[in-house]
């Protein structure tokens, strides 16, 4: 399910499945950009400014098309083309991939191929490798097999820094939707390294990896070339970047340094070039801190789409060294180039990445969820200080949206989606108790808006939740926050349809579930299901399926499907309590407590407006005695 776009709209965006319609697309594409671009892959570090409206279109257009002749001719695709630039392309392939459903590589095999690593690692030979991950990417359904092999391909023929891709879509391609996390936050950083690891792997040696795939456009499936060994790579490498940079003229700055060995690299000049801090006011900031919110976009792009338009924002308020940070806590990884550039700067006295040179020695820094307990650095310098009150309450209201947010899509990836599937097959809907309709009605559209909603709102509060200190702009965490609020809350109007409805979704997730514990061979107690959930999910039916999904996913363990679908009743309510607190624990003459004191008021006038909502469905409920939101599919169905 696409999970971006600032703006909530009636579903005008593609879903997971259409997604996966286009997902056959995927080699052709790939094969036109060799044709438009020799280089085309580096764009995938380059980013691309294309409004996600543009690309929507383009992909509603394509998908129009193969639905209407049920498929595309290679000249179809070729006039598509003209009209887009590459890096429009490009786009449109990382969002496929990234938001395509089922994933291009599920769960099971990403599981497999991270545990190999080892192994791997200690593989002399290609061929070796080969053996051992082969069997494994077998199990991969033949067609996403093959858009993984031309992908792979063709990073590695059109890219100088295959790497770096490698580092930055292993872990979305890679990592399980659901990794376990009970181990602590090193399982979690040794996965997303190995990912990383694993991907450079398949690029490098995907011809022995993956063998011939027939491509039906490329004219060298996987684009085979003659083999050459690592120092004829590298020199083909540097030539090609040199040409990249005479075709765009000679830059006005030096490149961003910590491209060399470290031995150069120490003799280079001891003041290192320094991003100026952006206030409101000031100019447009400099080259190198322009190029890393490049990078930080980029990374976005591929880990936390709805981030990117938070960027700059975050530049404007946090120096460079403590947004790295940020980000290395939070993904356990950082931006293509950001080490090389933190490798200079530490070689060359910045007091500051202790936590850099403790993490090149394998210590991992403080994860983020132990911050809010961390005291605060002094904007002013000197000593640290610890928490305030209103330091708290924002955190708060951060780490319960974080905790809100993750609930609802792991909710809607992880389990909504599957019994989507298992609905649309006839007979394994019978066994999985509940159609199509009560799937839509209880999980549906209203709830999809509310999830988006809230991934708006943890977009927007990033610049205090991703670094827990006091900005040094001026700007206080408080000013932030109620800015948040004030922006966002014409969008809370989503959760009075939901709130509405919800009875009557509780009313038929009553039925479903008394209809499963009624049904033949279904009457013993749901904890002695274990056996029966071996067997294909034709067999299961959808509260096997939610104790298999929630026991698996850190967020909905131990909950019901009844707590998880309240939480958007309880989200609006607690938006009030929590900005009521902080606007206690502000002084009076604070600049933001006018702006605080609007925002509060805004989230007071939907929580009213959600409770005269539900008032006047219950009153006509009470006239015509019956629900005027059940489905007319379920008008003679009596509710229990």
């Amino acid at each position: 399910m696409n999970r971006q776009g600032n703006q909530v709209e009636a579903r005008d965006y593609l879903t997971g499945p259409q997604m996966g319609r286009l997902l056959p697309l995927v080699p052709t594409i790939l094969a036109l950009l060799r044709e438009l671009d020799p280089q085309a892959a580096d764009l995938i570090l380059e980013g691309d400014e294309t409004d996600r409206t543009v690309v929507n279109s383009l992909m509603s257009s394509v998908l129009d098309n193969l639905n209407l002749h049920g498929d595309l001719t290679l000249r179809e695709m070729r006039t598509f083309f003209a009209g887009y630039t590459a890096g429009t392309w490009i786009n449109m392939v990382r969002i496929i991939l990234t938001e395509c459903w089922p994933r291009v590589v599920p769960d099971r095999v990403a599981s497999e191929v991270l545990s190999a690593l080892t192994s791997v690692s200690e593989a002399s030979e290609p061929v070796a490798v080969a053996h051992i991950l082969g069997p494994m990417l077998d199990r991969i359904p033949r067609m996403r097999f093959r858009v993984l092999a031309e992908f792979c391909a063709f990073v590695r023929d059109t890219s100088c820094s295959a790497t770096d891709i490698a580092c930055l879509v292993g872990p979305f391609l890679l990592l399980p939707a659901r990794f376990a996390t009970t181990d602590g936050t090193s399982l979690i950083a040794s996965q997303t390294s190995a990912s990383a690891a694993i991907m450079d792997m398949l690029i490098q040696e995907t011809e022995i990896i993956f063998g011939r795939v027939a491509a039906p456009v490329s004219e060298h499936p996987l684009g085979f070339r003659p083999k050459e060994g690592k120092g004829e790579r590298l020199r083909r490498s540097l030539r090609n970047g040199l040409n990249r940079l005479s075709l765009r003229g000679s830059p006005s700055t030096p490149p961003p340094p910590g491209l060399g060995s470290p031995s150069q690299m120490a003799t280079m000049p001891v003041t290192p070039p320094r991003p100026s801090r952006k206030g409101r006011g000031s100019n447009r900031p400099s080259p190198l801190m322009e190029k890393r919110m490049k990078q930080l976009r980029v990374f976005y792009q591929w880990r936390d789409p709805r981030r990117v338009s938070r960027v700059e924002l975050l530049f404007e308020n946090y120096p460079f060294e403590e947004i790295a940070l940020a980000i290395q806590r939070k993904y356990f990884m950082l931006p293509p180039k950001w080490s090389d550039q933190l490798e200079y700067m530490l070689l060359t006295g910045n007091s500051e990445l202790g936590w850099f040179a403790r993490l090149k020695e394998g210590i991992l820094p403080e994860p983020l969820e132990h911050e809010v307990h961390i005291t605060l650095s002094n904007p002013e310098g000197g000593e640290e200080q610890p928490q305030t009150k209103v330091d708290r309450v924002v955190n708060e209201i951060a780490d319960t949206e974080v905790t809100f947010n993750k609930s609802l899509n792991d909710l809607l990836t992880l389990y909504v989606n599957r019994i989507k599937l298992i609905a649309e097959d006839p007979g394994a809907q019978k066994n999985l108790g509940l159609t199509a309709d009560h799937i839509e009605h209880i999980f549906g559209a209203r709830l999809e808006r509310v999830a988006d909603v809230s991934s708006n709102l943890l977009s927007d509060l990033e610049v205090v939740t991703l670094v827990r200190v006091q900005p040094k702009t001026g700007v206080s965490r408080i000013e932030l926050v109620s800015r948040v609020f004030v922006e966002i809350a014409q969008q809370l109007d989503v959760f009075a349809p939901y709130a509405v409805n919800h009875s009557t979704a509780m009313n038929l997730l009553r039925e479903a579930r008394l209809s499963v514990s009624d049904a033949p061979g279904n009457s013993r107690p749901l904890r002695r299901m274990g056996s029966l959930l071996q067997s294909g999910d034709r067999n299961k039916n959808f509260l096997e399926i939610w104790q298999e999904v929630s026991s698996q996913s850190e967020t909905l363990r131990g909950q019901t499907l009844e707590s998880i679908l309240i939480m958007p009743i309880q989200r609006v309510p607690r938006y009030k309590l929590l900005l009521e607190e902080l606007i206690k624990a502000t002084a009076a003459d604070d600049p933001c407590h006018i702006m605080l004191e609007e925002s509060a008021e805004n989230v007071r006038a939907v929580a009213d407006t959600i409770n005269e909502a539900i008032r006047k469905h219950e009153r006509v409920m009470k006239l015509v005695g019956e629900d005027p939101n059940l489905p007319a599919s379920f008008r003679n169905h009596k509710m229990r």
